[in-house]
């Protein structure tokens, strides 16, 4: 048997050698410990899975962070694109109601200088804003919505044809676009999640 410290017994125990440590006075057994190379094992090994455990603790917490951001952000980004396309939308429905009311305004009984100026000042640019806001119609809008759109284009087109040539404008358009701007409504409504 090995030389063992004062206040320290050594035995042998199924093959392992056991370092008993007692009191100064050897009066009673304190602990019974193993040899330094287990312990300092064991301490290690303890300490690496609590600094293993906090380090994974910490991995997982950041990755459930960084899932609830990138969840908050699309939804922003689901949120600015509905307001985008709301406004989108209403600026297009504005214009063809404004289109409408400078064809019907169309001075149809005064001089031709009157006339061209109405063309110049009111009508063109009219048209010229429906026009622009069914193109940016056409960038965010459902297929179906689009080819309405055009379809709305064509009845403007001869209504105004009507309008300038001197002859009012049939009743039939009338009737013909507020159907066309009801179902484009209803379809933006759809498009936007509201009914």
């Amino acid at each position: 048997m090995a030389v063992v410290p004062v206040g320290f017994v050594a035995q042998e125990h199924d093959g392992f050698r056991v370092v008993l440590a007692c009191d100064p006075l050897c009066r009673g057994t304190i602990s019974a410990v193993s040899d330094v190379g287990v312990i300092v094992t064991g301490v290690l090994v303890g300490s690496a899975s609590g600094i293993g455990g906090a380090l994974l603790g910490a991995w997982m917490n950041g990755r459930s962070q960084m899932a609830s951001l990138m969840l908050s952000i699309a939804a922003e980004d689901k949120r600015a694109r509905v307001a985008d396309k709301r406004h989108v939308y209403a600026a297009f429905l504005t214009s063809v109601n404004e289109l409408w009311t400078a064809v019907m305004r169309y001075p149809v009984d005064e001089d031709r200088d009157a006339m061209e100026r109405y063309d110049d000042q009111t009508l063109l640019p009219a048209a010229r804003q429906m026009d622009d806001r069914g193109n940016e119609l056409g960038l965010i809008a459902p297929e179906a919505v689009v080819a309405m759109r055009y379809e709305l284009r064509k009845i403007y087109s001869a209504a105004v044809q009507k309008r300038v040539s001197g002859t009012d404008v049939p009743s039939e358009f009338k009737p013909a676009i507020d159907d066309l701007v009801q179902r484009i409504a209803v379809m933006m409504r759809e498009d936007l999640g509201s009914s």
